[in-house]
Order: structure tokens, then C-alpha cells, then sequence
């Protein structure tokens, strides 16, 4: 259930902004969205995510970039880096995708 897993990640995240593991709450956020926008059909099917809506990606590359950007040193950062890295390029395949069309 990602969408519940965000709303309670985004409440946490209200209520709790100086608890010592609010880091790991942006984090579930961010791989939450990024995990809407993934469907099983695209899980086991040669259908590329780049020809579908990628506005969850849009999002869950903001909130990697609020992850790193309020909390450098986490341990989540470095995944959250590398998940942004990946984003970045289903990004730009589905802007090359929009040029070809």
C-alpha cells in the first residue's frame, strides 16, 4: 500500500521533524512514489515505464532531493542518490520518447 505508506511518512514527517529517524520516513516517501509509478503489467512485460505517466517520478526525485539536501550524512542518501541517478535517465528516455513522437 504505497499510498498509505506516504501519507504516513508525510504525518511522521509533520509531527516529528526532529525525531533522529525522520530521515528514514523521507526516504519511504520517496520510494513510494517511485514505486507508483510502477505497475505489475510493467513488471513482467517488455513495456518501457518512459512511454507511461512519470509524474510519481517526478515527485520521488524531489523528495530524494529533500532527503539529501536536509540530511547529507544519512545512511538513506546514498541509495537516495543512486534511485536519482536512475530517475534522471527514465527522465530523459521519456523526453527522447516525446521528441521521436
Amino acid at each position: 500500500d504505497y499510498e498509505g505508506a506516504i501519507a504516513l511518512a508525510e504525518r511522521f514527517i509533520r509531527l516529528n521533524p526532529q525525531h533522529p529517524n525522520v530521515d528514514y520516513a523521507y526516504y519511504v516517501r520517496g520510494v513510494s512514489n517511485m514505486e507508483l509509478n510502477y505497475d505489475s503489467l510493467l513488471r513482467y512485460t517488455s513495456l518501457q515505464q518512459s512511454h507511461r505517466d512519470i509524474s510519481y517520478l517526478k515527485v520521488a526525485y524531489q523528495n530524494f532531493v529533500d532527503l539529501i539536501r536536509r540530511f547529507p550524512s544519512s545512511q538513506y542518501s546514498v541509495d537516495a542518490a543512486q534511485r536519482m541517478k536512475f530517475i534522471g535517465q527514465e527522465l530523459a528516455e521519456s523526453e527522447m520518447n516525446a521528441a521521436r513522437f
